[in-house]
């Protein structure tokens, strides 16, 4: 793993550009944390077609956040287009099996913070592709 630098996103820019253009087809609908994990903390399942994926976002009192997703292509493409709005290169990371939001498992991207060792954003462009129709 390594630490993610400022420049250029990965991958060819018509791809980011089919990946933004998908935007209003995704459907958000906040849903209820069973208790109060912080302030600013939320959480939503997102629909785009027939895929769905639970996404929250997690503020840190450091100003950090991060942002966690199902591990699947739609999560990918929630973490690039958060990306994309932020244009800050996140720290990727996965979120083992056991967590009670996640049951199988998440991909987690945190923005600011310290620099730390990230997945490789190649592997979560290449995963939100099967997320495009």
């Amino acid at each position: 793993m390594t630490a993610p630098g400022p420049g250029p996103r990965p991958g060819d820019p018509g791809l980011w550009e089919r990946f933004r253009a998908i935007r209003p087809k995704i459907r958000s609908e906040p849903l209820e944390l069973p208790a109060p994990r912080g302030p600013g903390h939320r959480a939503d399942r997102i629909t785009l077609n027939e895929q769905t994926a639970r996404r929250e976002r997690r503020p840190h009192p450091d100003g950090s956040i991060e942002v966690v997703v199902d591990s699947g292509p739609l999560g990918a493409l929630l973490l690039l287009l958060e990306w994309d709005d932020r244009d800050e290169p996140p720290v990727f990371g996965p979120v083992d099996q056991g967590e009670p939001d996640f049951p199988e498992g998440a991909i987690v991207a945190r923005f600011g913070g310290p620099p730390a060792a990230s997945l490789p954003a190649k592997q979560i462009l290449d995963l939100a592709r099967f997320a495009l129709p």
